[in-house]
């Protein structure tokens, strides 16, 4: 709401003669003056800054769902790589039994206990016991990636250069071709 003054004066229009005259209550006159004023309007600003500090509100909210985000994304595909450790250790032991299963048909073939067809079939799921194998270590290496990129620590020129795993190579030169099945076909 503005604020009117309204101010009163006397004040002398003319000069005087001499210094003494200057005191006198002659040629003196009422002057009125009216001053309007108004506070100054803060409602822009502060409107400004209430909504400053809600964005930065929403800006913390959000910062800790990232956050929250984050860690339970991270927790998941470390569980996720876990259980993908687990898998290749599986794997790797069903091609060991694999590889003994084939040895024991083997056995059996030449000394006539049993037929080619159980040969194969050993041998065939062998192959399977080995492509389970393949894809939880190609499973395994997808998680570390993920893993890597969920924490932010991916670099895809350090992945190119590294290549295959060393768990990759282990078992794979024994099982590229089971014993005794060379002169069968």
């Amino acid at each position: 709401m503005p604020q009117v003054d309204v101010n009163l004066a006397l004040t002398r229009r003319e000069a005087v003669e001499s210094f003494s005259s200057s005191f006198g209550l002659n040629n003196y006159r009422f002057a009125t003056f009216f001053a309007v004023s108004m506070p100054p309007d803060f409602t822009a600003q502060s409107i400004e800054l209430q909504t400053a500090s809600l964005d930065r509100g929403q800006r913390r909210r959000e910062l800790e769902t990232l956050k929250r985000r984050i860690a339970d994304d991270t927790r998941h595909t470390l569980r996720q790589q876990e259980r993908l450790v687990k898998s290749l250790e599986l794997a790797d032991a069903s091609v060991d039994f694999a590889q003994k299963e084939v040895e024991v048909a083997d056995l059996r073939y030449q000394r006539g206990l049993s037929n080619n067809l159980d040969v194969v079939t050993a041998e065939n799921g062998l192959l399977q016991a080995q492509s389970r194998k393949l894809q939880a270590i190609a499973a395994l290496a997808v998680a570390r990636l993920t893993l890597h990129a969920t924490l932010g620590i991916l670099d895809p020129r350090a992945v190119a250069a590294a290549g295959p795993t060393p768990d990759t190579s282990k078992k794979t030169d024994k099982t590229e071709e089971a014993p005794g099945s060379a002169g069968r076909k």
